[in-house]
């Protein structure tokens, strides 16, 4: 099992190697024990196919324990033990820490030079990760005799074609290009795509990275019309080889997507009806499988039971781990250590069983996955008064970004333009560092009025401004974040009268137009009735006995926003750090507002607002009956794990975790996770407002955006989002949020926007609230909102313009 798992991972399937990787491990953690050379091997193995597929974070842990193992059961210095180094140096590499993995490549050159002699594979493979190391910090100069060396080292001791010569081929030219010796790079890129191809064949994604390699050094020399061929193939390369990397976000991360390059050069070249296409494949094209796939295929009675017990195992077995991992911290007989260890054997086999079956259905039920739907069907989604814009960064080497905006509506082509920027003199720096500096700027009530303008300005002449044309009569812009505006709120960009983009434009954001079109297109199906309401759940006993004498009024003017040290121990799932989450007051009078104009309201306030109700609510198949879902409490956002990224809940009166394992019944740990939500949750909603801090966030994915709540939501069936962008204040959030369902429901009977007691679509009811909040004034006469930090935080995701 283990070696025909490395056989395919050597040839790239992914998706095939894992559920063999994954058994032969379990195998040999139950036959083995856990302190066994074989062990280590599969661990070790595991690691290193999740790192292809984009889930260092996953990998690390694993790397670690192999390390441990390995240097346990071997001693400080064997091949084994330096191999282990290595792969844990090389998932610190892919995650940017350089100077944690230097000194581990180092030391594994070392111990390899120390026990196999200076001319191994090994030590070449050595040579060659440290070099990129270096390569990665700018070093060029200690990185080119390292590469040199480890390709003369690989040729003597390999022959002239063999896959680690053509890596290092593939590294020594990447370096020569970064270094402007094209001619030098061109050279050495010829020869890999040569013997990548002979040896891999043409679904393999070292032969698709490799012609994205040869085009980028031909783009340098101003040769686009043979880079366009190049990256063409490329991309053809790519989509067979991500089919095979696995599913949902291991197919978006396994390697760099060809179609950003593919689509500036198309535009290079003049090509412009060729370049939208390109630039669409691009954006979430995991998620649009992930959705497209569910609805499309139609499982058998017997296969949707199997699925349905396969997810309730993973759920059971994952919980249980925790808790006797937990216990094992205070427990002095073993028996926890015991259980865990049975545990751990019972998850690994679960999960073995889970992607095997995957592969089945799969197989089963094909869908052509990774499809972008056609610019007239996407444009059959929209109104007149309706455009999509969007950006395209692409990078050619080290040092080379070419950015580009465009906007598309309801008829004629996509309109293109160079997106730039207007610099303040003496600026320096990139577009994605000024995006990133205004971001943070309106993340904060501190940050002065008149550098937000500024800095809004210059991103409005540079990323929005050139569409202006394009833009004439919309007073709808549908955004598809990405590259340098990923998370900045585009209504809080000031445009050249002097106004905010919001002001002009009603904004929502979907992750593809594909995306957008496909949910427009089911807008008809029937949706549940009714709102679902949860807030102010209790954290800790004092909380709910303030609740109960009704002295919240009392709290009101304690409402601190966690440290980062209590959100990263709570996301951990300490209990202390969750008990010690401040109480969110202000949620309270927020979800009554919002129960005020909703009707047929159910509403989870104080210790109801449960992990217990939510789990109960879902199994029953009542939470796919409401149309409407409020969540108002703290989110735990986890930027490495997105699945663990969590809502916390009601923390009082939680069944010990270790009794209900021992029992055998569900463990609760008033936390809901997105896994939890997309494997356990079917929702019919149309919009899903989870009102706390940083929801719109998780983990940046080239092309996906921020993958957390709002991929684990549209996953489990809703079809809009309200979500933020950083930290919100707990009174603004409650009086923007009673304001937006008041548009939506038409519950007012003054005049806004033109409006008496109309129901407003949810982008006009969002565009409403956020100018009505900024406007918004004290007893004193005063704008304690004004600032955009206040405003801008909550953007709507999805079709619901």
């Amino acid at each position: 099992l283990n070696n025909l798992g490395c056989f395919l991972y050597a040839q790239g399937d992914c998706a095939g190697a894992e559920p063999l990787i994954r058994e032969a491990l379990a195998m040999r953690r139950k036959l083995l024990g856990d302190e066994h050379r074989d062990v280590a091997a599969s661990l070790h193995n595991l690691a290193g196919l999740l790192g292809a597929q984009g889930d260092y974070a996953g990998a690390e842990p694993l790397n670690r324990e192999a390390l441990a193992m390995w240097t346990k059961l071997l001693g400080d210095e064997h091949p084994d033990v330096a191999l282990s180094l290595a792969s844990l140096a090389k998932g610190l590499w892919e995650q940017g820490d350089y100077a944690g993995a230097e000194p581990l490549f180092r030391e594994a050159l070392a111990m390899y030079r120390k026990l196999l002699g200076d001319e191994h594979p090994s030590v070449a493979r050595s040579l060659a990760s440290l070099g990129a190391v270096l390569q990665a910090q700018g070093d060029y100069g200690g990185a080119e005799p390292l590469y040199r060396e480890a390709l003369a080292m690989r040729r003597w001791l390999l022959g002239d074609e063999h896959r680690a010569v053509a890596g290092s081929l593939n590294n020594l030219a990447a370096l020569l290009e970064a270094q402007h010796d094209y001619v030098g790079a061109e050279l050495l890129c010829h020869e890999a795509v040569a013997m990548w191809r002979k040896l891999l064949g043409d679904e393999h994604p070292h032969v698709a990275r490799s012609l994205g390699n040869l085009a980028s050094v031909l783009r340098a020399q101003g040769d686009d019309a043979q880079a366009e061929v190049l990256l063409a193939e490329g991309a053809r390369v790519y989509d067979a080889a991500r089919l095979r990397a696995g599913a949902g976000l291991k197919r978006a991360a396994f390697q760099r997507s060809p179609y950003p390059r593919l689509a500036s050069v198309r535009l290079a070249l003049g090509r412009t009806d060729e370049a939208w296409p390109a630039a669409e494949k691009a954006h979430a094209r995991a998620l649009a499988d992930l959705l497209m796939a569910a609805a499309e295929r139609d499982l058998t009675p017997s296969e949707t039971a199997r699925e349905d017990s396969l997810v309730k195992v993973l759920g059971n077995l994952e919980r249980e781990l925790a808790a006797y991992r937990q216990a094992v911290t205070s427990d002095t007989t073993g028996e926890a250590a015991g259980l865990a260890e049975a545990t751990h054997n019972a998850l690994l086999g679960a999960e073995s069983e889970w992607s095997a079956f995957h592969q089945e259905i799969a197989a089963k039920y094909p869908v052509t996955e990774g499809e972008t739907f056609p610019l007239w069907r996407v444009q059959s989604a929209l109104s007149q008064e309706t455009a999509i814009i969007g950006w395209l960064d692409a990078s050619f080497g080290d040092d080379a970004t070419e950015s580009w905006c465009y906007a598309i509506r309801s008829s004629g082509p996509v309109a293109w333009e160079r997106a730039g920027s207007s610099l303040s003199e003496g600026d320096s720096r990139s577009p994605s560092e000024r995006a990133r500096s205004f971001r943070d700027r309106l993340a904060s009530p501190a940050s002065p009025d008149a550098v937000v303008t500024r800095e809004s300005r210059e991103l409005w002449e540079g990323q929005i401004g050139p569409l202006l044309g394009a833009l004439e009569g919309a007073d709808k812009l549908i955004v598809v974040p990405s590259g340098a505006m990923l998370g900045v709120p585009v209504e809080a960009l000031v445009n050249n009268e002097g106004m905010f983009v919001g002001e002009t434009y009603a904004v929502s954001y979907v992750p593809s137009a594909t995306l957008h079109t496909w949910l427009a297109e089911r807008a008809d199906r029937d949706i549940g009735s009714g709102t679902l309401l949860v807030g102010d759940p209790p954290y800790n006993p004092a909380h709910l006995a303030a609740m109960e004498r009704e002295e919240d009024v009392l709290l009101a003017s304690a409402q601190l926003s966690p440290g980062a040290e209590t959100l990263r121990s709570a996301l951990a799932g300490n209990a202390d750090a969750l008990r010690a989450l401040p109480r969110l007051h202000g949620t309270r009078d927020e979800v009554a507002a919002v129960a005020a104009v909703s009707e047929a309201s159910s509403l989870l306030l104080g210790p109801e607002a449960s992990e217990q109700e939510l789990v109960r609510l879902a199994e029953s198949g009542e939470l796919g009956e409401f149309s409407v879902i409020h969540i108002a409490t703290h989110a735990l956002v986890d930027d490495e794990r997105p699945e663990c990224s969590a809502l916390v809940l009601s923390q009082v009166d939680l069944p010990d975790p270790l009794e209900a394992a021992m029992a055998g019944t569900r463990i609760y740990d008033g936390l809901v996770t997105a896994k939890e939500i997309v494997r356990e949750w079917d929702l019919n909603a149309d919009l899903v407002t989870l009102s706390a801090c940083e929801t719109g966030l998780g983990k940046e994915v080239m092309g996906e955006g921020y993958v957390g709540f709002a991929h684990a939501f549209l996953q489990a069936g809703a079809r809009s989002l309200l979500v933020s962008l950083w930290k919100v204040e707990d009174r603004a959030t409650s009086l923007l949020m009673r304001r937006f369902y008041e548009n939506w429901r038409g519950e007012y009977r003054d005049e806004r926007s033109g409006r008496v007691g109309e129901p407003m679509m949810t982008a006009d009811a969002l565009q409403e609230a956020k100018y009505w909040l900024k406007d918004y004034t004290d007893e004193y006469g005063g704008y304690p909102y004004e600032h955009p930090y206040y405003w801008s935080a909550f953007t709507l995701i999805g079709d619901r313009m």
